[in-house]
């Protein structure tokens, strides 16, 4: 082959093209790699996640939806937890409010007032839906080894590990509270 030829504009040309070509192959190559990894099947390190999630909720800052449903309702709440501060909406068939739980008070917020509330739970199971209550129900259980579900009074609890967060389905008869974390990561 001829030598001169690399050495003119189009000979230098299509040496810079092919390396392109090779570069964006490997990064094509590398995405395709990492798009392709299939999630660890290993019960053991599912429950330590799980657990790392959970313990990782208390005292930490994240976001939340609640979704209750029961015999003759559907509620969701949906909100946030930043410096110990709840704020979030409730939305039931009747209406939307927004709230603010701070040092166990409750607020709804309506154009930056503030009135305090008694009712934003009514009929529900309060320690259900605080998560500081809700953790130490979880902590005090002996959770079996390959299984995250477990009866607590007349309610079964069944714990899903998700990308940054975790899953709560809590269910009798009567309601069931689907109740979703995820951790809020600066």
């Amino acid at each position: 082959m001829n030598h001169e030829f690399w050495q003119t504009e189009k000979g230098k040309s299509l040496i810079k093209l092919l390396l392109w070509l090779v570069f964006i192959g490997v990064i094509y190559i590398v995405f395709i790699n990492i798009g392709s990894n299939k999630p660890i099947e290993n019960k053991e390190v599912e429950k330590e996640q799980i657990k790392e999630n959970i313990l990782d909720l208390n005292n930490k800052n994240y976001t939340y939806t609640y979704k209750i449903n029961t015999l003759d309702d559907y509620i969701i709440f949906n909100g946030y937890v930043l410096n110990n501060i709840d704020i979030g909406y409730k939305e039931t068939k009747d209406k939307i409010i927004k709230y603010q739980i701070e040092n166990n008070l409750v607020y709804e917020i309506n154009f930056e007032e503030q009135k305090e509330i008694f009712d934003l739970y009514d009929n529900l199971i309060r320690e259900f839906l605080d998560y500081n209550s809700l953790y130490n129900i979880i902590k005090k259980i002996k959770i079996e080894e390959d299984n995250w579900e477990f009866n607590y009074q007349d309610y079964l609890f069944k714990i899903n590990n998700l990308d940054n967060g975790f899953n709560i389905i809590i269910n009798n008869d009567i309601v069931t509270y689907d109740l979703t974390y995820y951790l809020w990561r600066e």
